[in-house]
């Protein structure tokens, strides 16, 4: 008898409640940091992200001497921890999370000042490629990988001399 009250015991104890599956809120997927290790970012620099909803050869481009709107790609100019006014409005002129709605900007976008780096979020819906290009710095290429239990993945990407091969 005591057999079957342990066994009783060990089974209620092992049912507790379900945790439900891990959702997220309404987000980016990924949050990325561009600066240079050297002052303020090129006027050249050039943004290409590949994902899955577009062909690899075709990635979507954010230039930051003639910004266009994107789709997945949202940047706003930032100080060098990643803050931004909460009414700031991203390069290329369209609301994130809207894919397709908002308003539509572009142009020529000329500073006021030097822009000392880019808070970017990207709507991706998976992992993506980041290339990060100007003159001065070479390319530098991001892999952003989705995790487990993680809404929004951050990462930082410093632009360095090294990064344009030298040392």
């Amino acid at each position: 008898m005591r057999l079957l009250w342990l066994v009783c015991g060990a089974l209620v104890a092992a049912c507790g409640p379900d945790q439900g599956p891990f959702v997220c809120p309404v987000g980016p997927d990924f949050q990325v940091l561009i600066t240079a290790e050297y002052g303020p970012l090129p006027s050249d620099l050039l943004l290409r992200l590949h994902y899955g909803g577009r062909a690899y050869g075709d990635p979507e481009e954010l230039a930051l001497a003639a910004p266009m709107p994107t789709r997945a790609l949202f940047c706003y100019v930032s100080d060098r921890n990643g803050k931004y006014p909460a009414d700031a409005v991203p390069l290329g002129g369209r609301q994130t999370g809207t894919a397709g709605a908002g308003g539509e900007g572009g142009g020529s976008f000329v500073p006021a000042q030097s822009i000392d780096a880019l808070s970017c979020e990207l709507w991706t819906d998976g992992s993506a490629d980041l290339d990060v290009w100007s003159q001065m710095y070479g390319m530098v290429s991001v892999k952003l990988q989705t995790q487990k239990h993680v809404c929004t993945v951050k990462s930082d990407v410093e632009l360095t001399p090294e990064d344009a091969g030298m040392k």
